[in-house]
């Protein structure tokens, strides 16, 4: 069971953030679950600790797990989800590119 807490601040600017059965929010926006949903279902897949590692350690893993969120989640289209990993994650805009292919 996922339990959602509503807070007042996460790090590096983050509106939501995901950990294994805790999503934290900023905001109640729908899509916004949405996208944090995305990522628990991921972290059930590959393992939480794998999961972090991979996301804090692999741009390109990094690039497949935010484009697959942003894309199903938040239902982005395929040029703003691409602006928002360079933009937000530092993610080069070929390597985002190519992420949001294979997604």
């Amino acid at each position: 069971m996922t339990k959602k807490i509503k807070v007042k601040w996460l790090p590096f600017g983050f509106d939501g953030m995901a950990l294994r059965w805790v999503i934290l929010l900023k905001n109640e926006d729908k899509g916004l679950l949405e996208h944090e949903l995305i990522h628990i279902e991921q972290q059930k897949k590959h393992g939480f600790l794998k999961y972090l590692f991979l996301w804090c350690f692999n741009d390109y893993k990094r690039a497949l797990f935010e484009a697959e969120a942003f894309k199903y989640g938040q239902k982005y289209d395929t040029e703003k989800i691409i602006m928002t990993l360079v933009k937000n994650y530092r993610i080069s805009h070929d390597l985002a590119a190519a992420a949001v292919a294979i997604v």
